[in-house]
């Protein structure tokens, strides 16, 4: 299921009047309990278990803006939704602003790739500095839920092409700035194929060959990740886009590289 499916109009709500966390939880488990999906399970047990994701960190995004979310078990299909508010509530966010935006997602406890990926989705969007005003000014439910919509790079599904269509992308990280961003960014696009490899630059082990020695005098093992992922062809020029408004002149000496290569064959897929 994608995103696009996942969002239930009945789902969104606008100018709650909530003033508390604990009331903005139950307004959304009210929301998603009274959707198909969620029909076996109680607005009870959604909220608390909202609340329960709460205790181990807040949700808060920053920005005014949150994105609370859990995962239940004895469920099929993922309900995401959007709830705003008439004044701030205090949610513990990261930059201690008071929240007016909420975007919700209640997903299967057996589907952790997908829900990781809906969640870097709408994390990426709410990146966007202008899309909280954006929200704001919704007209209704569902001029919200199509201002949402619009800045996701929504393409339609063919399996059979899919398959033919794929590559491996490689990208070598040296610099540890970028690398939390390029990680989520990954993780919206790929579907359970992608990998995260602890590395080190070469002069860590040249420095340790005699022949070597007097040339790399720095013995430390320096910052050095490869992120593995495979990916769809047709989304590639907009991943490395994107890559590039992370990294400011990709092209030059940043600590960043990119390879991609062609797939013969691939079948399966690996946890997140």
């Amino acid at each position: 299921m994608n995103i696009v499916d996942a969002l239930h109009t009945s789902c969104i709500k606008m100018n709650s009047t909530a003033k508390t966390r604990d009331e903005v939880l139950q307004e959304i488990a009210a929301l998603a309990a009274n959707t198909e999906p969620l029909s076996s399970v109680s607005e009870k047990k959604v909220y608390k278990t909202l609340l329960e994701r709460e205790k181990i960190g807040s949700t808060g995004f920053g920005r005014s803006i949150a994105l609370p979310h859990c995962a239940l078990d004895k469920i099929d299909s993922f309900v995401v939704g959007i709830l705003t508010t008439v004044q701030g509530v205090d949610f513990d966010s990261v930059d201690d602003e008071p929240v007016r935006v909420f975007f919700f997602i209640i997903g299967p406890l057996n589907q952790r790739n997908q829900h990781i990926r809906i969640l870097s989705e709408i994390s990426n969007v709410l990146k966007t500095e202008s899309c909280f005003d954006e929200f704001l000014q919704a007209q209704d439910a569902e001029d919200l839920r199509r201002r949402f919509l619009s800045h996701l790079n929504v393409t339609k599904s063919d399996t059979a092409s899919e398959t033919a269509m794929m590559c491996q992308c490689i990208i070598h990280i040296q610099n540890e700035d970028y690398f939390d961003d390029i990680l989520e960014l990954l993780s919206s696009e790929v579907e359970g194929s992608l990998t995260v490899v602890d590395s080190a630059n070469a002069g860590f082990y040249l420095n340790r060959m005699p022949l070597f020695s007097s040339y790399w005098t720095d013995n430390g093992k320096r910052f050095s990740r490869m992120l593995i992922a495979v990916i769809k062809k047709p989304a590639l020029n907009d991943i490395i886009r994107r890559i590039s408004m992370i990294v400011p002149d990709l092209q030059e000496q940043t600590g960043v590289l990119i390879t991609v290569q062609d797939l013969i064959y691939t079948t399966g897929s690996i946890d997140f």
